[in-house]
């Protein structure tokens, strides 16, 4: 046992007593006893002064002498996540100057020794849903090397030291599901922070709560943070976004979702590099102003009484970076749905997935070269030999409605397969925290089937293409252009219905719309549609179905076929 450097009794969950260490194992270096049933450590432990790594995750039962640990002058990492029964910490933890990853999360400690503040190496800690935690000691703010800081769900914690600021090497801080509500004004001088959340729980948020009286989170200054990349304010009662919101420069993602505020400061929208933008169930907000054209991500789902100020044009179209596309979700926004039909716009233009309230196909599936419609949440269709398939694209319409009943979350997907060779999954959320869907809804997407060798935008439903998940998506056009009269399938279906079929959103009808890069840059589209309604019998079906069985050989229940001299036709704006 000499040169024993590793020993793992991971899973050992039978094992509730460790044996002696003896006095040769020196070399031991890592010693992982995770989710071992023992109550406490053999006392020979503190003979392994060569240990580096002691991971005790998940021993649940285990309740440590006070200075078990401070004998590891060696040790880098020390992880006692889940150590349920763990109450304490030793007053000289701060011994071990070397740790670097230290983490305490699902333990039941109340509070930390003020000898952290000496464990100068530390660059991780981790303190995630230690329910009991009150405070946290000031000498925490001596932690110069600190980059990562975990407090999720410490639900009784209040207050952050005041010298945080004082942490210049924090670059992630988690307050999520916190007690805490106001945050001290050092948190400006943070100015390698990138990532900062205050999320409040799930069940904080009430939907139908208008009182002023309640108390929210107060934001100092964040003008300093501007390496800032993420920030999470979800769920915090905010009545009011400060100004200097529009001086973190390096912002990319922000979720104001289920606040209170009305209106939103224009100096959110200069952020150069704010690509996700999450609103969902802000429910007060009357007005979104202009979506910059950098912007590839707005949720709006269930802000109920939001318009925009002004809908994109085409003027806007050139200044979109090559293949960044945007998403705009929608759901139970119908005084934003009038906004947009009152407008001459190119929403379409401009998105490749939009979910908004809607009981019929939209017209902007209306100038495609082929167009093919079907009831239900499957397509099948009939791929010629003599297409070229590089440059194809495809743009795909879903009527949706509400379920019987409705579960708290759940995903809608589309996948396209061809030989089962699938394409990346195309996915829009629904959760019912801020609202149901209660009515029908129409879900736009324009799944990328090639890579385009050029850049490019198409005239109706396709817009720049996301050029990501490459090598994937070559596969799949490789398969579907392996050889002629390939089956294309579309498919549309409910994550949750795998467990309760009776859970299911119904899909009512699906329009697949495909376009040819060569017809974009032509400045031609041809139009044939094909439709196909097994369910109904009604004029329009009968005039598609006469005006087309001759001229595209219209298939099988839920197939369609590309007719072999197509008329060309000019595209059309909204």
């Amino acid at each position: 046992m000499e040169s024993l450097v590793t020993l793992y009794l991971d899973g050992c969950s039978n094992v509730t007593k460790i044996p002696e260490f003896d006095g040769n194992m020196g070399c031991l270096q890592c010693l992982s006893l995770r989710d071992v049933a023992i109550t406490e450590l053999p006392s020979s432990v503190e003979r392994l002064t060569g240990l580096k790594i002691f991971i005790l995750e998940n021993c649940k039962n285990l309740v440590c002498p006070p200075n078990t640990f401070c004998s590891f002058i060696s040790l880098h990492i020390l992880n006692l996540y889940g150590c349920s029964k763990l109450d304490e910490l030793p007053e000289n933890l701060g011994i071990l100057e070397g740790l670097m990853i230290l983490d305490l999360g699902g333990t039941a400690i109340i509070e930390l020794p003020s000898s952290i503040g000496h464990l100068t190496s530390l660059t991780y800690l981790k303190i995630k849903e230690c329910k009991d935690l009150l405070c946290l000691p000031s000498t925490i703010c001596n932690l110069k090397s600190l980059e990562h800081l975990d407090l999720y769900g410490c639900s009784k914690l209040e207050n952050l030291p005041k010298n945080i600021g004082n942490v210049k090497g924090l670059r992630t801080l988690i307050l999520s599901g916190t007690a805490i509500k106001n945050v001290p004004s050092s948190i400006v001088l943070l100015a390698k922070l990138e990532i900062l959340t205050f999320k409040k729980p799930a069940y904080s948020f009430d939907p139908n709560s208008t009182s002023h009286g309640l108390v929210g989170l107060t934001l100092p200054s964040l003008s300093g943070l501007t390496f800032l990349r993420e920030l999470d304010l979800c769920d915090c009662n905010i009545w009011e976004i400060p100004n200097d919101i529009g001086c973190l420069s390096s912002l990319y993602k922000l979720d104001l979702s289920g606040n209170n505020f009305d209106s939103l400061p224009e100096s959110i929208f200069e952020l150069p590099h704010l690509g996700h933008l999450i609103l969902e169930g802000c429910k007060r907000l009357r007005e979104l102003p202009d979506i910059p054209s950098f912007t590839s991500q707005v949720n709006v789902n269930n802000c109920t009484n939001i318009s925009l100020k002004r809908l994109p044009i085409e003027g806007d179209i050139p200044r979109r970076p090559r293949f960044r596309q945007l998403s705009l979700h929608c759901l139970n926004c119908f005084k934003l749905m009038e906004n947009i039909q009152g407008q001459r716009c190119l929403v379409p233009d401009l998105v490749d997935t939009m979910s908004m309230p809607g009981s019929e196909i939209s017209k902007w599936f209306s100038n495609e070269r082929f167009s093919y419609e079907s009831r239900g949440c499957r397509v099948n269709i009939q791929m010629p030999s003599y297409y070229r398939y590089d440059g194809l694209s495809i743009g795909i319409c879903v009527l949706f409605g509400k379920s019987h009943q409705y579960p708290g979350e759940r995903h809608l997907r589309c996948l396209l397969k061809v030989k089962g060779v699938s394409s990346i999954p195309y996915d829009i959320p629904f959760n019912e925290k801020y609202g149901k869907v209660e009515s029908p809804h129409v879900w736009l997407c324009a799944p990328l089937l090639f890579v385009p060798s050029i850049p490019w935008r198409a005239s109706s439903s396709l817009i720049y293409v996301p050029h990501y998940y490459l090598s994937h998506y070559r596969a799949f056009g490789s398969e579907l252009s392996n050889d002629g009269l390939n089956q294309l399938q579309i498919e549309v279906s409910n994550l949750s219905n795998l467990s309760n079929p009776q859970q299911s959103l119904e899909v009512e009808k699906i329009r697949v719309c495909l376009t040819h890069e060569q017809d974009i840059e032509d400045g031609t589209v041809q139009q044939q549609q094909h439709h196909h309604d097994p369910d109904d019998s009604a004029a329009e079906g009968t005039r598609n179905k006469r005006s087309h069985d001759e001229d595209d050989g219209a298939g099988p229940s839920g197939e369609g076929y590309y007719n072999e001299e197509p008329q060309p036709k000019r595209i059309q704006r909204l």
